[in-house]
């Protein structure tokens, strides 16, 4: 049976908590599905999935949303470039 498919917002919240979590295979497969790589989680004061990445120091997946062209000078809802911490 084949997996429904994601609506947008879905597929941006699954890459997003595949980030956190450090899972480069999901997040490879949401990509693959249409996931937007610079979205904004208003619920985590606007941090995108890359400078969630960062913040929890996953190198292998920051490295793959900025291969899949992720905004290395994105900026959380406070105008603060996580990368830079």
């Amino acid at each position: 049976m084949a997996t429904p498919a994601m609506d947008g917002n879905a597929l941006a919240s699954g890459l997003w908590e595949a980030a956190k979590a450090g899972s480069t295979a999901e997040a490879g497969r949401l990509l693959d599905e249409g996931a937007p790589v610079n979205w904004k989680n208003a619920a985590a004061h606007g941090r995108t999935a890359l400078i969630m990445a960062a913040w929890r120091c996953r190198r292998d997946m920051a490295e793959l949303l900025l291969d899949r062209g992720a905004d290395l000078e994105a900026k959380d809802r406070v105008s603060r470039a996580r990368l830079l911490f």
